[in-house]
């Protein structure tokens, strides 16, 4: 029987290539957070849906609330990123921006052979929606090599959804090291003051504020109401947008936890692990993470007071907890108490009477 080889070009349009997006959580699928109050947002850089982190400058005076919209369903995206501006900036002072940032692993990028003369272009590919019909900039920067290339967008016409492709020539005098650092990071820019445009677009150099913004004229954040929604981002090898990779939640939960992992307890008295008193007052849990991490994370809870150490002598309140960060795979969580624990014997901790606690460890990009 002959055997033959169906080469990428030889399938469906609608069949997707597997694992073809540099991009984790493009289509905005994973929100761990998404508990966390999200008004009022526009001073402080922070992550939010999973895998995009709010990226300010300059001690912008605008704020914003933070939502998964529905204003790309039609396209095949039943959720996105979407910016509302509650407080408009409508004379955005020289150093003030707003965007979102996505950042790629150094080592998921070394087929990409920056720094030779056969470097490969990648097109980074997604739908918008917004009221605010103008050009806006897409980045990407290499930041081993301090080098960045940035490009626009225009949104032809207001509320209306729209896909696009912007392609990045491949970086001959770039770098991009093999480790578990930042590669790429692909930026989106929302508004920006003066200090941030004016630089060259569409070509490799070395990385300056005034491409974040270089082909911006307009301000999206100069009135309330103004929103901006963006969701299927895809960036892959070559110069040619495919179709969007649409891929099981659970690899995409898969591919988030590498970076962040939160533990939601959404019910009262839930065991958080089992372990062992070291007094009276104090004992340790070994937390194991659901899957090996980029690198030893930072833990954090909710609050010291939302556990509960429980053992054969009765159930105490905790006062302090202490998550020390172990390695990629476990996390010790030491707790205190005021008294009566048995020292030495095993003991779990839980979550006390109230829902919605959390237990995280970070380490983002």
């Amino acid at each position: 029987m002959a055997v033959s080889t169906i080469s990428a070009t030889g399938l469906a349009g609608s069949v997707s290539q597997l694992g073809k997006n540099l991009i984790n959580n493009g289509a905005m699928t994973v929100d761990q957070r998404a508990g966390e109050t999200r008004t009022g947002l526009g001073a402080a850089a922070a992550y939010h849906f999973d895998q995009w982190k709010y990226t300010p400058s300059g001690s912008p005076s605008g704020r914003f609330t933070l939502s998964s919209g529905t204003g790309l369903a039609a396209l095949g995206y039943a959720n996105s990123l979407k910016v509302a501006v509650t407080t408009a900036d409508d004379a955005l002072a020289a150093p003030a921006y707003y965007g979102f940032t996505t950042y790629v692993e150094a080592q998921n990028l070394q087929h990409l052979k920056y720094g030779l003369a056969s470097a490969e272009a990648v097109t980074l590919s997604f739908a918008v929606i917004t009221d605010t019909a103008a050009e806006f900039t897409a980045m990407i920067i290499a930041p081993d090599g301090s080098r960045s290339y940035s490009t626009g967008y225009t949104v032809s016409s207001a509320d209306t959804a729209q896909e696009f492709s912007l392609t990045f020539p491949g970086d001959a005098s770039g770098t991009i090291t093999d480790n578990a650092g930042r590669g790429f990071e692909v930026v989106f820019t929302l508004a920006a003051g003066s200090n941030f445009r004016g630089g060259t677009e569409d070509a490799w150099g070395a990385e300056a504020n005034n491409k974040y913004g270089a082909g911006m004229t307009s301000n999206m954040f100069d009135t309330n109401g103004n929103y901006w929604e963006i969701s299927g981002v895809q960036l892959e090898v070559g110069s040619v947008a495919t179709d969007f990779e649409h891929e099981a939640i659970s690899q995409t939960e898969q591919k988030c936890d590498r970076y962040y992992q939160r533990y939601a307890y959404e019910t009262a008295y839930s065991p958080v692990g089992d372990g062992h008193n070291l007094s009276t007052t104090q004992g340790r849990v070994t937390f194991y993470f659901r899957q090996k991490m980029r690198g030893t994370p930072v833990g954090s809870v909710s609050n010291a007071a939302d556990f509960q150490a429980q053992d054969t002598g009765g159930t105490y309140d905790t006062t302090v907890i202490i998550l020390t960060e172990e390695n990629a795979n476990t996390m010790l969580v030491l707790f205190t108490v005021a008294s009566s624990l048995n020292d030495g014997d095993g003991v779990r901790l839980r979550t006390d009477g109230t829902v919605n606690r959390y237990i995280e460890a970070s380490a983002e990009l």
